[in-house]
């Protein structure tokens, strides 16, 4: 896992339906997570055990998982909007316009400048002058660059020499998960191919009907209700039914449930989907293997 970053646009109407539709989606999670976290469990710690359960308890759980269906039914009906919209997007968020991984210069930069320091993997909504802002920025690091010698260093890579004195409004930021710190030729290539990227998007797009935001993939500070475990165990159970027996897919997705659900609270975004259960799914079993991802 790393840390990645996506840029998207969409109907700024549709934005505002999904930002309210999120809203509901915290509302729930707030309204029911002490509920949850109250009631008798089975021995995996998460899943409500009915035979232990009032009738009120009962009563309140289906109450829950029906607000949150109509609620999820009202983010699939926007999702498959913006998707019909954008022919090619792939995703609920809109077109992915841009994709960065590891690129931690201009994630500190957004954050730093956009955010207000503050980095918890949130979306972060920028205007078309934001992006002409990002711009210069890439394009003031790119003729720094440009104007400096390469020497190796003590690894024997060769990075840019940069003199002290020189302010690089993009720099290499450290971090967990962050990438490497070097101003090297992967570095460069990123700064160019980001300008690149940026000037198709400022010349193509329509500020009066779009808008844009930026979301990464890092690491979290929230943690699911049982419920929410509930939903990813399920899910997880969904996708390897047709792969394996019946007689394994039970106890594969019980095994597989806290590795699945710790990688979802730390790569996706609050209001995780199925897409994003199916992700950490085949990240685990990559993880298993030792295959590389």
């Amino acid at each position: 896992m790393g840390l990645d970053m996506y840029l998207y646009r969409m109907n700024k109407s549709q934005k505002s339906r999904l930002d309210e539709i999120d809203k509901e989606f915290e509302n729930h999670n707030e309204k029911w997570t002490e509920f949850y976290n109250n009631i008798p469990t089975l021995d995996n710690g998460w899943e409500p055990d009915e035979s232990k359960m009032t009738d009120e308890q009962k009563r309140l759980e289906k109450e829950s998982r029906d607000e949150y269906r109509t609620i999820n039914d009202k983010y699939s009906e926007i999702s498959k909007e913006i998707r019909e919209a954008y022919g090619d997007a792939d995703n609920e968020y809109g077109y992915e316009t841009i994709y960065w991984r590891k690129f931690n210069a201009l994630h500190g930069y957004i954050v730093e400048k956009f955010a207000n320091g503050v980095d918890e993997c949130q979306d972060i909504h920028l205007t078309v002058d934001d992006l002409k802002t990002i711009l210069k920025a890439l394009e003031d690091t790119k003729r720094i660059l440009d104007g400096c010698k390469k020497e190796k260093n003590e690894r024997d890579e060769e990075v840019f020499i940069v003199p002290k004195t020189t302010k690089i409004p993009l720099r290499p930021r450290s971090g967990f998960f962050f990438g490497s710190m070097n101003l090297d030729e992967w570095f460069y290539t990123d700064v160019k191919t980001t300008i690149k990227s940026f000037r198709k998007l400022i010349d193509n797009f329509n500020p009066e009907n779009e808008a844009l935001k930026r979301k990464e993939c890092g690491m979290q500070n929230w943690k699911m209700t049982l419920q929410e475990r509930k939903n990813i165990r399920d899910t997880i159970a969904d996708n390897l039914f047709g792969v394996m027996s019946d007689d394994y897919v039970e106890r594969v997705a019980d095994a597989m449930l806290d590795k699945v659900v710790e990688d979802v609270e730390a790569c996706a975004d609050r209001e995780w989907n199925y897409d994003d259960v199916r992700l950490a799914v085949g990240r685990v079993l990559c993880d298993s293997f030792g295959v590389e991802h």
